[in-house]
């Protein structure tokens, strides 16, 4: 559950932040799912 949580919460940040690049969440989320 820890891995869900931490994607949450980068799209959470990416939802926050005021200009919305998908290229700064889409290396995130790929070295977030490249620990596992």
């Amino acid at each position: 559950s820890h891995i869900i949580f931490k994607c949450m919460l980068q799209i959470l940040l990416f939802n926050c932040m005021p200009v919305r690049d998908p290229k700064l969440l889409l290396p995130v989320l790929v070295n977030t799912f490249a620990e596992y």
